[in-house]
């Protein structure tokens, strides 16, 4: 019997298929940024363009949610030509209204999270004067997913109130192991590339270090409002799109006027291409991530966000292909792929798609715990039909025995019968 084993489920094909598209996506904004992606000379401009792309690829659920809509109407037609009748024994009530207060201050909250974590790209440039080509950096990927990770697990613990089994503990134990690879690498790769200033890239990094506490506030309560307010991941996706659009109208004038913005945004034929592929692409990630936090968690996105280091490390082979590579720079890479594949292993064990069958770290996963629910079923069935024959025997044995005392008593008066007619004789004689 082997020691690992995977637990392979169907919706798993969502982060495969979310990988692919990062890693492309992210590959080709590393090696053509400016060709199809700068749109403006002001990073500012240009990351907001993104921020707006992003809201659109949201908007983009809405023909996700008329496809459920009509398929929920099918339905309904199918049933009314079979003349079924479903008596609504639900009541929705005072209680209704209440959780739909709850999920629209939840929706806001979590919209305005999703609008800040996207900004924070143009707020670090617009502080620091940072430049996309001197400083968006491994070092800052790596902190930011290490933070994420980290703080989506406390979340859990104190939002979600999830149970942390010793499967868990491990695998937190694991992903800090795997940061230890990542982290001392970038730093010296960072010192040996450093195109700028280091105390602006230690700004640009704080900054955007912040999107490891917005993100993984935003995605538990997503994972609140799936258990506790119903809401399909279609529907949450759309709505946020609506909600980030109306940000997005309130602040723009108000933040282009008081800072005196100079509009500097121009399109080539290969921006345009480039802004349809990515909204596409976005659209299509966001919804797969959205699917994941559904069927599994809200730590399972840590998963996802593993591929933008494992991109990053893909573009710094290439890089060093290019332009030469030493001993050092070797070294450095080889502990970043360590890193890389110690957290993503983690992160499958945190979820129980790997499965480690040594140490009791398979006691408490969802697929024994389902294990175990079946098997107290059987003997409880077991135990009831044993209980239910065994009360059968004691009764058949009851009538037996009564039976078997009703003809006794039968023959008690026939000897009684008897007796007193030959008394009877014997005083007529």
């Amino acid at each position: 019997m082997s020691i690992i084993t995977f637990n392979w489920d169907k919706h798993f094909l969502y982060a495969i298929i979310y990988w692919v598209l990062e890693i492309c996506v992210r590959l080709a904004m590393y090696l053509k940024w400016e060709d199809w992606f700068k749109m403006s000379d002001s990073d500012v401009q240009n990351e907001y363009i993104y921020v707006v792309l992003l809201t659109i690829s949201d908007l983009l659920a809405a023909f996700l949610v008329l496809y459920i809509k009509c398929s929920f109407k099918k339905e309904q037609k199918k049933l009314n030509k079979a003349d079924t009748e479903v008596e609504l024994i639900y009541d929705p009530g005072a209680n209704e209204i209440n959780n739909n207060k709850n999920l629209i201050i939840r929706m806001i909250i979590v919209s305005a999270s999703t609008y800040f974590s996207r900004s924070l790209y143009w707020i670090s440039y617009g502080i620091t004067g940072a430049k996309n080509n001197n400083y968006s950096n491994q070092l800052q990927k790596d902190v930011v997913n290490t933070l994420d990770i980290i703080i989506r697990y406390i979340f859990s613990i104190f939002i979600l109130h999830i149970i942390i089994h010793r499967h868990r503990v491990v695998s937190m134990f694991g992903i800090f192991v795997g940061f230890l690879f990542l982290i001392p690498a970038d730093i010296i790769l960072l010192i040996n590339q450093n195109n700028g200033n280091m105390r602006i890239s230690v700004g640009y990094v704080a900054i955007l270090a912040l999107r490891g506490l917005s993100i993984p506030f935003e995605d538990t309560y997503i994972k609140k409002l799936y258990i506790e307010n119903y809401i399909l991941p279609e529907k949450f996706m759309f709505f946020r799109g609506i909600l980030v659009s109306m940000i997005i109208a309130v602040l723009t004038p108000i933040l282009y006027f008081s800072f005196g913005i100079h509009w500097d945004i121009h399109f080539k034929t290969s921006n345009i291409i480039c802004i349809i592929i990515y909204t596409l692409t976005s659209f299509v990630k966001a919804y797969f991530l959205l699917k994941i936090i559904f069927y599994f968690s809200s730590q399972s996105v840590s998963f996802l966000i593993i591929s933008e280091s494992v991109t990053g490390s893909i573009f710094q082979i290439i890089y060093f292909f290019k332009s030469g590579m030493g001993f050092v720079q070797v070294l450095l890479l080889f502990f970043e792929i360590i890193g890389i594949i110690i957290i993503a292993f983690s992160t499958l064990l945190y979820d129980e798609i790997v499965i480690i069958k040594k140490w009791g770290l398979d006691l408490n996963v969802r697929k024994q715990i389902i294990s175990r629910g079946k098997e107290d079923v059987e003997k409880t069935i077991e135990l009831e039909i044993n209980r239910d024959s065994t009360f059968e025997e004691v009764l058949n044995q009851d009538d037996d025995n009564d039976n078997h005392d009703g003809d006794n008593l039968d023959n008690d008066i026939k000897e009684n019968l008897q007796n007193n007619s030959v008394d009877n004789g014997v005083e007529e004689n």
